[in-house]
């Protein structure tokens, strides 16, 4: 069993003088030192069988679900019409699905160190869904909402090596990196919208990288 989560991730700008705010299609607000900022969140759980296939290569097949929150926001003050203005995009990925893996030990040499390298493969059905609002303070309050299922892909691939400090206890430093493609990312909704139509789809085109390292423990009893 295996969990984890990329938390609170976000991007976020200030941008000085008059421009647009894109909301839709069609255009958008005129706007003076608008602000945006984009958030992120991803969870991971997976259930998997492992068998030992051959003396350095462990093979696993298992269940993978997880959910990617998206989230979009864009304020400023209008140009025109000296209101405060504001663009809300969620996007939401349910992802539930299967996964191989494979676990090669590349350097074993009975000594202290070892070097292992995984590799995973999953196929998802994502449950997407967005919602985008607008709002022109005391003058106008749309909102637009849609859902769309689509196959969802996830590679993931890393390098961990341990270093034995006694029988049962071993140092451990890893790299890491997942590649997921067919998901929902909250900017793109907006190309989606048409709020003069009331009509708005979900764009799942959208993919993500992660990449990253850590230290730890390995204690065995």
């Amino acid at each position: 069993m295996a969990y984890f989560q990329v938390d609170g991730s976000s991007a976020q700008a200030i941008v000085p003088g008059q421009s647009i705010m894109m909301t839709d299609v069609n255009g958008g607000f005129a706007v003076t030192n608008p602000q945006f900022r984009d958030i992120s969140a991803l969870y991971w759980g997976e259930l998997n069988l492992r068998r030992h296939w051959t003396d350095w290569l462990n093979m696993s097949v298992g269940f993978r679900m997880g959910q990617l929150n998206e989230r979009y926001r864009a304020t400023g003050m209008g140009a025109i019409t000296p209101v405060p203005v504001s663009l809300n995009v969620d996007a939401f990925n349910h992802l539930y699905g299967i996964q191989l893996g494979a676990d090669a030990e590349v350097y074993n040499m009975g000594g202290p160190l070892q070097i292992n390298t995984l590799c995973k493969a999953a196929v998802f059905g994502n449950s997407a869904s967005q919602n985008i609002r607008r709002v022109q303070t005391g003058l106008s309050d749309e909102s637009l909402t849609a859902t769309r299922d689509q196959a969802t892909f996830l590679g993931e691939a890393g390098v961990a090596a341990t270093y034995a400090l006694t029988e049962h206890v071993a140092f451990r430093i890893s790299v890491q990196a997942a590649w997921l493609e067919g998901v929902a990312l909250a900017p793109e909704q907006i190309g989606e919208t048409n709020f003069n139509a009331a009509t708005t789809r979900v764009d799942t085109g959208g993919s993500l990288f992660y990449y990253g390292g850590g230290l730890g423990i390995d204690c065995r009893y």
